[in-house]
């Protein structure tokens, strides 16, 4: 089972769906993080003439991402066994092509994500359930009303 996540509180909610129902079934998990630097104002804007200070940018992001991601497999998985892994790219293309290798019988994620306009939150998980290989799960953002 690939568990994709972003840190959003939705990836909280999927994270949570995964590990219950990897319990029920014995299954084996992989939790992924896509780190996408292509989306960096920056770096998208002047690749070349701010390429130093770009570089430095990305790779502390990229400590921190992995950072996270630990963080995130400890508080979703203390109990149990699981992977994580962090790649760089497009997280759909990424998804897809980890899902594929990996051999995952279910991807499980967030419906929503971290993205700040509404018409591409889920932009990732429509390209991963009209492409993938095997079943989604996409999980909603828990309801913060009572009743």
């Amino acid at each position: 089972m690939l568990i994709a996540t972003d840190f959003s509180d939705c990836s909280d909610e999927a994270a949570a769906e995964g590990i219950r129902l990897a319990d029920a079934f014995g299954a084996d998990v992989l939790f992924l993080h896509v780190f996408d630097v292509g989306n960096l104002p920056i770096i998208s804007a002047y690749p070349y003439y701010y390429g130093q200070i770009n570089q430095q940018m990305v790779d502390d992001m990229r400590v921190r991402a992995e950072e996270a991601l630990a963080g995130f497999v400890r508080k979703h998985a203390a109990t149990r066994s699981a992977q994580h892994k962090m790649v760089v790219g497009a997280p759909a293309a990424q998804i897809l092509e980890q899902a594929r290798s990996w051999g995952a019988s279910v991807i499980v994620i967030g419906s929503h994500g971290i993205g700040k306009v509404r018409e591409l939150l889920g932009s990732v998980v429509h390209t991963i359930v009209r492409q993938a290989n095997c079943p989604v799960l996409t999980v909603p953002r828990a309801s913060t009303e009572a009743g």
